[in-house]
């Protein structure tokens, strides 16, 4: 076979056949890409717009229900700062039944059901139990909970007692 075209211009061919070949690609995946996000673009569209719409309801059905704990938080705050003299009694007796070796830190106070946390620190086992022993003796009280757990330490015991009150 005979050939005409020198190497040099064989070579420059080979060039331009391959420039034209990476054009060709390139405009291939070009148009794919294309091609991929027009049909993607419905779907962002429609979950956008689903996610406005959950957004929407979310806030409207949260709105009652925050109206509603808000009303019954300010109920209660009202209760208590109406008649402080409610819940005196109770946290004098719990201070008249302190013994010796325990420390009272914090009282807390809840109006459903009715109870009273003691927070504080007793310095040995015998003086916590003697405390909530003096608790439970108590006329106004109908239960009194100490967590085993308060009596895992010997000394500078942090203790929370749950009182029920009647």
């Amino acid at each position: 076979m005979l050939n005409l075209i020198d190497d040099k211009g064989s070579a420059l061919l080979r060039t331009h056949y391959r420039k034209r070949l990476a054009t060709a690609a390139a405009w291939l995946v070009f148009i794919l890409c294309l091609a991929g996000l027009a049909g993607l673009a419905p779907a962002y569209f429609l979950g956008r717009a689903d996610l406005a719409l959950l957004k929407a309801s979310t806030e409207n059905a949260a709105a009652p229900a925050a109206a509603a704990a808000l009303a019954s938080t300010t109920e209660e705050l009202n209760l208590v700062a109406s008649s402080p003299s409610l819940i005196e009694p109770f946290i004098a007796e719990a201070v008249s039944a302190k013994v010796p070796g325990v420390s009272i830190s914090d009282f807390s106070f809840s109006l459903s059901p009715a109870t009273l946390q003691i927070t504080g620190i007793s310095s040995d086992r015998t003086a916590l139990v003697d405390f909530v022993s003096a608790l439970e003796a108590e006329p106004n009280f109908s239960s009194v909970d100490l967590p085993v757990d308060n009596l895992a330490k010997d000394s500078d015991i942090p203790f929370t007692i749950s009182i029920t009150l009647k």
